[in-house]
């Protein structure tokens, strides 16, 4: 079951992102539990603790305790909705169920690191919530085979949710080899527009889409021409078409909508967001690049 795709390195980028993007007591947490996740893979991970450590890991308040569960809880019926919905966008359900599993992960981690009784409640009722139907992670067997702690302490709630994944499907320990250069970093406009000059092609990439975004900027005209591509096809994918992109400060956006692949934005000098939003969407969702890719 190993592949390259590696779902904690996915969530370790986009928690960077955030980080950079609008740091809060909940995103601190986040990492807090992130750092956890890889201590408990040990030395093949260790190539990760650069990126958790450059940004500040503030130790979870009671407060975020609570609402950490709390997303978990809500995240996690969301999923079960979205799964029976004949609707669903199926393709972003794999990177939703990734999602759910790092949430309820992290919440559970984070409440028996602290160790206190108060919180042992709201732990239970996330873990009840999920315990009958743990074939939906099947895909992050492998990760839950990483994360197993056989003979290390008491058995927590965080040992019996990736145990149960594990031995339900085989999970197999992927072998980690330790990367030549450091993880990559996604980061959002405002960061990208300081440290680059947005010459030649850039890919963008919105969460839980199976699409990638190249935007090409045409100089001096600062014309930005977007088009969305999908696997190794030729042409634009038209997967998105309909969407609507903006770009610019919460203030004043330049608009355009998907039609065949492709949109035209213009560049404008105070330039903040790069934002996506699917049809019939009120939320605008960031879109995100890697740094190292320039």
């Amino acid at each position: 079951m190993n592949t390259t795709h590696d779902p904690l390195s996915e969530r370790i980028t986009e928690w960077a992102a955030q980080t950079n993007e609008s740091p809060s007591p909940q995103v601190g947490s986040q990492g807090f539990a992130l750092h956890e996740i890889v201590k408990r893979i040990g030395p093949p991970a260790q190539h990760f603790l650069p990126v958790l450590e450059r940004h500040s890991r503030s130790t979870p308040s009671p407060a975020a305790l609570s609402a950490l569960a709390d997303h978990a809880l809500q995240s996690w019926t969301h999923l079960l909705a979205d799964l029976d919905r004949e609707t669903a966008n199926l393709d972003a359900i794999p990177r939703q169920i990734e999602d759910v599993f790092f949430a309820v992960l992290e919440a559970l981690i984070l409440i028996e690191e602290a160790g206190q009784d108060e919180h042992q409640a709201a732990a239970q009722r996330l873990f009840n919530s999920i315990i009958h139907d743990l074939y939906i992670f099947e895909p992050l067997a492998d990760l839950a085979a990483e994360l197993q702690r056989p003979g290390q302490g008491p058995t927590q709630l965080s040992d019996l949710l990736c145990t149960g994944i594990a031995g339900l499907f085989d999970g197999q320990a992927r072998l980690r080899q330790q990367p030549i250069e450091a993880i990559e970093e996604f980061v959002p406009l405002d960061v990208f527009l300081r440290k680059s000059s947005l010459a030649g092609a850039t890919w963008w990439y919105v969460k839980w889409a199976a699409q990638r975004i190249k935007m090409t900027v045409t100089q001096p005209s600062r014309e930005l021409q977007l088009e969305v591509c999908e696997g190794e096809s030729a042409g634009p994918s038209l997967a998105l078409d309909g969407w609507q992109v903006r770009l610019g400060h919460p203030r004043q956006f330049n608009t355009a909508t998907l039609t065949r692949g492709v949109a035209v934005l213009q560049l404008s000098p105070n330039s903040l967001h790069f934002q996506i939003k699917s049809p019939g969407s009120s939320e605008w969702m960031d879109l995100f690049t890697q740094m190292s890719s320039h």
